[in-house]
């Protein structure tokens, strides 16, 4: 899995790249059926009168007939690694789950067409 990190307006020390790959490839167990082919994520900083600083990153996981995009902002940079991989665990969770209950429904059917 090719991870690619881009930072837009903002500087990103080495020990939060170290510590985003280090979450990212621990993601493995979850992305043994998917072949990814990339994972990109852009990293961006915003500054608001009100709020303050606001860290934002745009995600895009690259599987095989599919893109999964996700957009998190936090005020921390540190907190918005965690949601990044909490959004993207999530996102193949779900995606696994599909699939699933789809060859589910399709046994379901098969089963009632010819067994019945």
């Amino acid at each position: 899995m090719e991870i690619r990190i881009v930072s837009d307006n903002l500087s990103i020390l080495n020990k939060q790249k170290e510590r985003i790959e280090k979450k990212l490839n621990s993601l493995e167990r979850f992305l043994k059926r998917y072949s990814i082919h990339k994972l990109e994520i852009i990293f961006s900083q915003s500054n608001f009168q009100e709020k303050g600083e606001i860290f934002s990153a745009q995600i895009r996981v690259i599987l095989p007939g599919k893109d999964l995009l996700l957009e998190e902002k936090e005020g921390d940079i540190d907190v918005l690694i965690s949601k990044i991989y909490k959004a993207i665990k999530n996102q193949v969770i779900n995606l696994k789950e599909k699939k699933q209950s789809r060859i589910k429904r399709l046994a379901r059917v098969i089963k009632e067409k010819f067994f019945r």
